[in-house]
């Protein structure tokens, strides 16, 4: 092996324990700040998502939120999944006729 590779060899196991040294400082200093927590939160509960029902656009996006956030974290999907996201039937109902509440005797 020559000097040349030698000194590229060298360099390039340093460059990726530095690399590795970072990468396992950066996670060890990060942190959850109750601010970023709150404004998920607020953004979730809000009045633009109006109550998000299920089977409606609201919960759409409140679940494609929850699904990107996911991503950006890194986070992977359960096993034999594709993605974040699943669908299940539901059913709704509407009561037909007029309804009363009444109260006491």
């Amino acid at each position: 092996m020559s000097k040349r590779h030698g000194l590229f060899i060298a360099a390039l196991l340093a460059s990726v324990s530095v690399s590795a040294a970072v990468s396992a400082q950066a996670q060890e200093a990060w942190v959850v700040k109750p601010a970023w927590v709150s404004a998920h939160e607020n953004f979730l509960a809000s009045p633009a998502l109006r109550g998000r029902g299920s089977a409606t656009s609201d919960e759409t996006v409140a679940a494609t939120y929850v699904a990107s956030m996911f991503e950006l974290y890194g986070l992977t999907p359960a096993p034999g999944m594709t993605g974040y996201l699943q669908s299940a039937p539901v059913i709704k109902t509407t009561p037909s006729g007029h309804s009363t509440l009444k109260v006491g005797d």
